[in-house]
């Protein structure tokens, strides 16, 4: 994979979940210097596609949502660089088509408020795109909470099971925290009663802190018990007490088992977080990336 651009992919449908997505966008470039990619997806499903069998009704469609798109761009900070793009297609093929040849550092898209199923409330879009891209995905809430961001303090939520090698998801922490300029709060839950498990995690959290901030990156580690509630609604919780950045999970299963590829706490994160999840693909396809394919960089395991 050709070396990862200092640019954000933001898929936009005009809906409100995907301008709430365009606010982070904003946001997020100001604070790393990054390109926002604007791209509309005209999708060609059915009785549509053949409403666009007609060049010159292509070229009217392009020609309206050209002029939306550009309205929208001239809301983002007039100091970042901004580039539309109007493609036909299936969505999530599409952006993984674009995402291939612009090399991303992320690609940021609202998910749907619906309280149905999990696909559903996520958009079968955003779906699509975490398990089948190469590269970071940020899935953003319908809720703004964007001014409760303290630029001076960024901090971003690393929750990690300490039973499992986590090399890749540790040296994701220190790139984005890097990247981000911000504080990484690395967290487990103890969710037994055991004296044994909690020395156990609390010696391998600090040695983690410890090997993180050798690497030059701010962090914090803080083990969280609680014996009642789901794992995922005490990470959440503990994310939206920090106002966090991002929280970070990694989709660790092989892609040949589609349906297992988010784990259930990964899921349910995804799922009802109110602040921004950035979702990481397994690094043996990120041969280059702005995680730089570190094999346990920190030397902790």
């Amino acid at each position: 994979m050709p070396k990862i651009e200092n640019k954000i992919l933001v898929p936009i449908g005009f809906e409100k979940d995907s301008l709430t997505a365009l606010e982070y966008a904003n946001y997020f470039a100001i604070d790393t210097k990054a390109e926002i990619i604007l791209l509309h997806v005209i999708q060609e499903e059915g009785y549509l596609k053949s409403l666009f069998a007609s060049d010159e009704i292509k070229e009217k469609a392009e020609e309206k949502v050209n002029k939306e798109l550009t309205k929208w761009a001239e809301k983002l900070d007039e100091s970042l660089k901004v580039s539309t793009i109007v493609k036909y297609g299936k969505i999530y093929e599409v952006v993984e088509d674009l995402a291939e040849e612009i090399h991303p550092n992320f690609i940021l898209m609202g998910k749907t408020q619906n309280p149905s199923i999990f696909k559903k409330m996520l958009g079968s879009n955003a779906w699509h795109v975490i398990k089948e891209s190469d590269y970071p995905v940020i899935t953003i809430s319908g809720k703004n909470y964007i001014q409760k961001h303290n630029a001076e303090k960024k901090e971003i939520i690393l929750p990690i099971d300490l039973t499992k090698q986590m090399h890749e998801q540790l040296a994701a922490g220190l790139e984005y925290g890097k990247y981000f300029n911000a504080t990484i709060r690395i967290i487990s839950v103890l969710s037994k009663d055991s004296a044994a498990e909690e020395v156990k995690m609390l010696t391998q959290l600090n040695k983690t802190k410890k090997a993180l901030e050798e690497a030059g990156v701010a962090c914090e580690s803080e083990l969280l018990e609680d014996l009642d509630s789901p794992v995922y609604e005490v990470i959440n919780n503990y994310a939206k007490k920090h106002d966090a950045h991002l929280v970070i999970i990694m989709t660790q299963q092989e892609k040949d088992f589609a349906e297992l590829l988010i784990g259930k706490t990964a899921q349910k994160i995804l799922e009802t977080s109110e602040i921004p999840v950035l979702s990481i693909t397994p690094w043996e396809k990120m041969e280059d990336s702005v995680i730089n394919s570190f094999i346990d960089p920190l030397n902790i395991y």
